[in-house]
């Protein structure tokens, strides 16, 4: 492939499995309903790829295999779906399926990016106004404390001190800002900073309870639309544990597979292993129990999706008080720090 390797926005791919799903439903052919798609399309680099994959659908390639060519568009777990959908003739389901996943991912990424833009919104407006008064008021402030030779209070040698540093050596600030920024993603991509990230995610407090009922939902949706579709119980788990970005959840994937490939059931490795709850073994267990592995396994997702959705806007109406306490109190400190040689300046 000759593509630039670019980044698909999610409601194009959303979009993209739900119109199929609609159309492949209703008896439209394959290589018409991606014609479609790739018309409606108004994102250029998703256009460049759907006409890729109409040229290779035109030359007798499975969609599965042709999609599988961009997998900075298309997941695994997308992927392997697909291909269920082609092997059992249900291609329409599996894009349906897709789209439910698809929109819910979208859901909920839009949930958290609302909780946490209008705090930031509100610290963003408070620092900038903060930043005008140190930049244009205290200047003109020194020159007049200067001028009558008053005797500063601490805080206001601070301030001023803070302030003269920043004019004199604002592009060292924004340099060291640069460093640490690039120096902390490089280090997330390493092997080290992936672990330690791993687990700060299920130990720090309040994030643990976050990122538990995000990954668990994740992990059970995924490997619940895999199941229902078809796929083989070791390689739904391998996919899965594709999609798991935490390292110790893949660790603990890795090790079920082994129990797995032992003719060992699924529950039995999940109950055992402590990085899940309680309740995903038991309902798959149930599942196992039932033949309805699936449901038990999209009822755990839709639980610990629906907790993960409460825990952001508890986190948020937590974060927002404490922000404002925060930059309240920076600001009432600058405010002071100007106001009390002033006042003493009254009072001459």
């Amino acid at each position: 492939m000759s593509f630039i390797t670019q980044q698909v926005a999610a409601r194009e791919k959303e979009f993209f499995a739900k119109q199929l799903a609609i159309m492949l439903e209703s008896g439209l052919p394959l290589s018409r309903a991606i014609d479609v798609v790739f018309r409606q399309t108004r994102d250029k680099y998703f256009k460049r790829v759907l006409g890729s994959v109409a040229k290779s659908l035109q030359n007798g390639r499975q969609l599965s295999r042709t999609l599988s060519d961009f997998p900075h568009v298309f997941s695994p777990d997308f992927i392997a779906v697909l291909r269920a959908g082609e092997q059992t003739g249900k291609l329409d389901l599996a894009f349906y399926d897709l789209g439910k996943k698809l929109e819910a991912d979208n859901a909920f990424r839009a949930g958290v990016l609302g909780a946490v833009l209008y705090p930031l919104l509100i610290v963003f407006a408070i620092f900038a106004v903060s930043t005008y008064m140190v930049i244009a008021v205290v200047p003109n402030l020194v020159v007049v404390f200067e001028q009558n030779e008053i005797s500063l209070p601490f805080l206001t040698r601070a301030m001023i001190a803070i302030v003269t540093f920043a004019n004199n050596y604002w592009w060292l600030i924004i340099v060291f800002l640069l460093v640490l920024v690039l120096s902390l993603r490089y280090y997330s991509k390493t092997k080290s900073g992936k672990l330690l990230l791993s687990y700060a995610q299920i130990k720090v407090p309040l994030a643990k309870d976050l990122y538990e009922a995000i990954y668990v939902s994740s992990f059970a949706h995924t490997l619940s639309m895999l199941v229902r579709h078809g796929v083989p119980i070791i390689e739904a788990m391998r996919v899965t544990k594709g999609a798991m970005r935490n390292v110790l959840y893949r660790v603990a994937a890795d090790e079920m597979m082994n129990d797995i490939e032992k003719g060992i059931p699924l529950s039995k490795p999940i109950m055992d292993n402590k990085i899940f709850p309680p309740l995903l073994g038991q309902m798959v267990l149930v599942g196992e129990q039932t033949g309805k592995l699936d449901e038990a396994l999209e009822s755990v997702a839709t639980n610990y999706h629906n907790r993960a959705n409460q825990i952001i806007k508890y986190l948020s109406s937590l974060i927002e008080p404490v922000l404002l306490i925060f930059v309240g109190v920076i600001v009432a400190l600058v405010v002071f720090a100007i106001l009390l040689p002033i006042y003493q300046v009254a009072q001459l």
